[in-house]
């Protein structure tokens, strides 16, 4: 169960880190580090 959970997180954070890019176009590394691992 531990790895359902784990995935429904991953899908968060980069729904989430789509979302700030959307709402703020701002060069962001954190979120270029996420996309790069994923």
């Amino acid at each position: 169960m531990q790895s359902a959970y784990t995935v429904l997180m991953l899908l968060m954070l980069v729904s989430l880190s789509k979302l700030a890019g959307r709402l703020i176009p701002l060069p962001l590394p954190l979120v270029q580090i996420g996309e790069g691992r994923c």
